[in-house]
């Protein structure tokens, strides 16, 4: 299953982002590499969530414990679709702007209460810290 995750974010990003914004004339072969790199990139970050995430705990409990948030977290990340697509196959009334700020205003939401937000929080205020001690010198 993830082997499709992967390359559906890997044709994704490489279609619609790499083909359409960066390079419109790029040859097949270079789009390939691009792909290849995307799936390389996310498999990377995919494995530091994971190894970030298994510090909750030793053992087996530990483990599932992580591995059952990342799926929870999973879940309230894909469910952002929902509202857009009853929409578009039924209601047929909503804009592009609102389907964007709903589906930006619910992934914040989602990852405001899943369990990567200490991590980035903590990261993030790491990274301002050394920034600041650097800036103060």
């Amino acid at each position: 299953m993830a082997d499709s995750n992967l390359h559906a974010l890997s044709a994704l990003i490489t279609r619609d982002v790499y083909d359409l914004f960066l390079r419109p004339g790029a040859s097949q072969n270079e789009r390939v590499w691009v792909g290849r790199f995307v799936i390389l990139v996310a498999s990377a970050v995919s494995l530091l969530v994971v190894l970030g995430g298994s510090g909750t705990g030793s053992g087996l409990a530990g483990f599932m414990e992580m591995i059952v948030g990342r799926g929870l977290f999973a879940v309230a990340f894909s469910v952002q679709l929902l509202p857009m697509t009853i929409d578009v196959f039924f209601v047929r009334r909503g804009t592009s702007t609102g389907a964007s700020a709903g589906l930006m205003a619910g992934i914040v939401c989602a990852f405001a209460f899943s369990s990567l937000f200490p991590l980035l929080v903590g990261w993030v205020g790491v990274t301002l810290l050394r920034f600041a001690r650097e800036a103060a010198m």
